[in-house]
């Protein structure tokens, strides 16, 4: 049996939980990011003696299998912000996260 390999685009988290899907199916990945540093939005940058989050989030799961692989990532140091988000857009509020709730808005 001739073995697969599939190339993943993409280091965040939907990058590294693809691969981390595939190779526990043993399909091996390689991972390629057009960045210099991987994480994608859960990227953090140091600039003068500061810390800046490249993206607003990490996860809103709440399936505890998900929640459980990202506790063990971290060794159990993270963070729960209870965060109060708006989203309007010409004249529309739009529930958060705003990526999987644009259905229904007009082109």
């Amino acid at each position: 049996m001739q073995s697969r390999k599939i190339a993943v685009i993409g280091s965040g988290l939907g990058g590294f939980g693809a691969s981390h899907r595939l190779r526990a199916e043993g399909i091996q990945t390689d991972l390629y990011e057009k960045n210099p540093y991987h994480g994608g939005h859960t990227a953090s940058h140091r600039m003068d003696g500061f810390i800046f989050d490249e993206g607003p989030h990490v996860s809103f799961t709440r399936e505890e299998r998900i929640r459980q692989l990202f506790l063990e990532s971290v060794q159990g140091k993270y963070e729960t912000v209870d965060a109060q988000v708006n989203n309007y857009w010409k004249g529309y509020w739009i529930r958060h996260p705003a990526i999987t709730n644009l259905y229904g808005l007009p082109p």
